[in-house]
């Protein structure tokens, strides 16, 4: 029987650098113009929070923020040490380095080969000096485990679970940061680390991988209450596109807005109205094909749920033996709303008009 060993620990990037920029991301949502003046008055915040910002801007705290996770990261590789795994399965987020626009997985099993990466020419992000003072060609191994990767894909996908699995990087070169972090700061006096690593990558935006690209995100704003009504800024609504078929849809990035409005645009080739996919969501409505003056549709309110937003969709139809012609049309209409965390579902609304049916009298 097998033997496991489980320990956390943090890959903070910040870490990485030198004492003076370990406070460089709260300094960089300071400069946010979003945020309310008041909420960046150190007056309002918590006490200790106050206390490490200080009158040096979180120096000195950082100082005794590094010793004391240097201290964590020196106890859990004296554990792994003592344990001395044959592999060590680590576990991590993929921030846009290998889940891009071509393949978007919910998490991957890195199966990779022994690897030298140069993790100072890699981090482009990195305020200032790396904390080691290293230069940036420095070449690092790591080990890796490709017989175990592929044993452990191939488990899991026999077993019933579709767990994707890659042999090589697609995009990132070497490592992701979250890996590379990691086996940095494990190895912080430099000894080397000789165990075979094999990363597991998870999507930590969910859908919004693409709207984020990675970056870090701005001030968001409070849960919008339920009950409210979503402000729409309407983009088209259009008795023709290219919607033969029922759709509904709703877009949170700009990949799947390209491809949307290729099938509501008038004119072939005609660029999607520009949307900003941090702030907002675009939600479209198409009927299918109808009959000329038969049919129209129309998302008439988008509202805020307890754990959903509720998109009413209302689509008028001719009443019965009223006269259409022969030509066809694809109903279309497409709205802009405020991004929630919530998903958005659907609620349909069919009205029928008058009957226009002769009745014989008598």
């Amino acid at each position: 029987m097998a033997e496991l060993l489980g320990v956390g620990l943090t890959h903070y990037p910040p870490l990485l650098g030198a004492d003076e920029n370990m406070s460089w991301v709260l300094r960089w949502t300071l400069e946010d113009t979003d945020i309310p003046a008041e909420k960046k008055d150190p007056a309002g915040w918590p006490e200790a929070m106050r206390q490490e910002w200080g009158d040096d801007e979180g120096l000195a705290a950082a100082a005794a923020h590094r010793a004391t996770l240097m201290e964590g990261f020196a106890r859990v590789r004296s554990a792994l040490d003592e344990f001395t795994p044959e592999v060590v399965i680590v576990f991590g987020d993929d921030q846009y380095e290998n889940f891009q626009e071509d393949l978007i997985p919910p998490f991957a099993v890195l199966a990779y080969a022994d690897m030298d990466v140069q993790p100072w020419a890699m981090m482009k992000r990195r305020r200032g000096e790396n904390a080691w003072g290293e230069a940036e060609d420095t070449v690092f191994h790591v080990p890796g485990a490709p017989d175990v990767g592929r044993y452990l894909a191939s488990a899991l996908l026999d077993a019933g679970f579709d767990m994707p699995y890659a042999y090589r990087p697609l995009h990132q070169p070497g490592l992701p940061h979250s890996f590379l972090n990691a086996l940095l700061l494990l190895d912080h006096d430099r000894r080397g680390l000789r165990y075979p690593v094999l990363p597991v990558s998870v999507n930590c935006y969910g859908r919004s991988v693409v709207a984020h690209r990675g970056s870090l995100s701005r001030f968001a704003a409070q849960e919008t209450p339920r009950g409210t009504h979503l402000p729409i800024t309407r983009i088209t609504n259009s008795e023709h596109s290219r919607f033969t078929d029922q759709a509904r849809i709703v877009v949170r990035d700009s990949i799947l807005w390209r491809a949307v409005w290729t099938r509501v645009a008038q004119s072939p080739g005609e660029a999607p109205p520009s949307v900003d996919f941090h702030r907002d969501v675009v939600i479209a409505a198409a009927l299918g094909g109808q009959r000329a003056g038969c049919c129209a549709i129309h998302i008439d309110s988008v509202v805020v749920g307890w754990v959903e937003v509720t998109a009413y969709v209302r689509s008028g139809h001719a009443g019965e033996g009223c006269i259409v012609t022969l030509g066809f049309t694809e109903p279309v209409d497409v709205v802009r709303v405020p991004a929630t965390s919530h998903p958005v579902v659907f609620a349909e609304h069919k009205v029928v008009g008058p009957s226009c049916l002769v009745t014989p009298k008598g």
